[in-house]
């Protein structure tokens, strides 16, 4: 309805069309493809699902510089730079809102390997100590044959 409503970046409607139609082929994919599947099939649904998983993350950033390129744009058709209000804010703020999401995902899994490195440290089970360690049955110099 609105793929030409956007001269200043025409590649956004493309862009919101696109990733649409991947995510739910990603969808569908992943729920044909069930547990007990195996053989060919199996492999080529894996296959397709790592494929369009990359794609879309690709896509996903190259939207992104096309949407934030042009922040903020005109929503006047008179001028010549302009974009549908619509189109514009539905890509800016799904962009936005993914960017946060994946921010808050880094950070939450950041604290979790810091506070599983900083529990393991306290309760003595960091790293195996060497081999030659008398505590793992090395000899020590010591003989105990006279």
């Amino acid at each position: 309805m609105h793929l030409n409503s956007c001269p200043a970046q025409p590649y956004i409607p493309i862009y919101l069309i696109v990733l649409g139609v991947s995510s739910l082929l990603l969808l569908v994919l992943t729920y044909v493809q069930g547990p007990k599947q195996q053989g060919v099939v199996s492999i080529l649904t894996s296959a397709c699902i790592s494929f369009l998983h990359i794609f879309n993350t690709c896509w996903f950033v190259a939207g992104t510089v096309w949407v934030y390129a042009i922040y903020p744009p005109s929503y006047s058709d008179t001028e010549g730079g302009y974009c549908h209000r619509n189109v514009y804010q539905l890509a800016f703020y799904f962009n936005s809102l993914c960017w946060v999401l994946v921010t808050a995902t880094l950070f939450y899994g950041g604290c979790l390997l810091v506070l599983s490195c900083w529990d393991a440290g306290t309760r003595g089970r960091g790293l195996p100590r060497m081999r030659n360690d008398a505590s793992y049955g090395g000899t020590t110099s010591h003989s105990t044959m006279g």
